[in-house]
């Protein structure tokens, strides 16, 4: 089975992944008790079959290298990703253009509209109770923004009384670094298996097409210290968004 990456879009359409449902979580939590609580709102998030923030360790910015996958696959990008956000586009249509590849999907379980049609009924109250638990836990993003908040405006006072005026850019990975040590940022691991993209074709790509050859073709993945792993990764070129 396959996760979901959740991401929202910016000013100038770049999109910043803000979290990464493994299979079996439920998302869409807020927007149901929307529902129940007849709360007219637009929701700001898209959400991607598996992993959108992954990205090749070794450099594939060679254009012979990429110009053999790009005639191979049928990539549309003339030239090799520059940035490790544009990863992902490419090894989406190697695997749209891989031949024999196995089939890698999503499967999604909806609740309609029905299951919320019955808000006054008490038969159904285990179910709400079971989404407003679930947003409680699913809150615990913007109940720790709110606490770190005021703890980060205590150590900006400091940080003016001290005429010290970092820049902004170091600031927010600051943040989020503090974030993924509480659990609840994302950081990255090497991708091990196929829950997050169909890692075998790709690298299979990468060796055998672009040539690869001094570098295992490792791929990264999101995930969460101390929920999925003890020790991660975080990329100063690939921000992933803190919303704290």
């Amino acid at each position: 089975l396959v996760g979901s990456e959740m991401c929202i879009r910016d000013s100038i359409n770049a999109e910043y992944g803000v979290n990464f449902h493994k299979s079996g979580n439920i998302f869409g939590a807020f927007e149901s008790m929307n529902l129940l609580a007849n709360i007219q709102a637009n929701s700001i998030w898209s959400v991607s079959a598996g992993g959108r923030s992954v990205f090749m360790v070794p450099r594939i910015t060679d254009k012979i290298g990429h110009n053999r996958i790009r005639k191979e696959f049928g990539i549309s990008c003339d030239e090799p990703p520059l940035d490790l956000q544009g990863h992902w586009k490419v090894f989406k249509e190697i695997y749209e253009g891989y031949s024999g590849a196995k089939d890698w999907y999503n499967e999604v379980l909806v609740f309609t509209n029905e299951w919320f049609k019955h808000s006054n009924d008490a038969k159904w109250l285990k179910f709400q109770l079971y989404i407003c638990k679930l947003c409680w836990f699913q809150s615990r993003l913007l109940r720790d923004a709110i606490e770190f908040g005021l703890l980060w405006s205590s150590f900006g006072n400091e940080m003016s009384s001290r005429n010290l005026r970092p820049r902004p850019y170091l600031v927010e990975t600051l943040k989020q670094l503090l974030s993924i040590a509480n659990g609840v940022g994302v950081s990255f691991k090497p991708a091990v298996d196929e829950t997050t993209l169909p890692v075998a074709c790709i690298q299979d790509a990468y060796l055998n097409c672009y040539n690869l050859k001094t570098y295992i073709p490792t791929i990264m993945q999101p995930c969460k210290l101390q929920t999925d792993v003890t020790k991660s990764y975080y990329s100063l070129a690939l921000p992933y968004s803190a919303l704290i």
